[in-house]
């Protein structure tokens, strides 16, 4: 175990309150002006804000969240974690709080097939 009680305590609680409510949010989308999904911003955005929080600067991670939402639940093909992972390996429960009120998925899979939770308990 890592020692990331607190992460691990509040992606369980998370986990626990999604499972009891409604089905899953669908996800937000990143939108051209035209008002259809580029799949390609989604997918740079996304990988920006992974970046950020591989090194734990939440602010920029945050920022890009905002300015594209949706792309807190996307992981590209190429990385192992996505944001929500990466907050759950810092074992920073704050940051994974703001995520999930933000609408990021705790059930996104890392490349590996892990929730955040099981990465915030290794």
């Amino acid at each position: 175990e890592n020692g990331n009680d607190d992460a691990a305590s509040y992606l369980s609680k998370a986990d626990e309150e999604a499972t009891a409510s409604e089905p899953p949010l669908k996800k937000a989308k990143t939108m051209t002006r035209g008002g259809a999904v580029d799949p390609d911003v989604l997918l740079e955005k996304a990988n920006e804000a992974i970046e950020h929080a591989k090194w734990q600067k939440w602010d920029d991670m945050f920022e890009v969240i905002e300015s594209h939402p949706g792309c807190q639940n996307v992981r590209p093909e190429y990385r192992r974690y996505g944001a929500i992972h990466q907050a759950a390996y810092a074992g920073d429960a704050d940051a994974l709080r703001r995520l999930v009120e933000g609408n990021a998925d705790p059930g996104l899979l890392t490349r590996d097939k892990e929730t955040a939770l099981q990465v915030a308990e290794m």
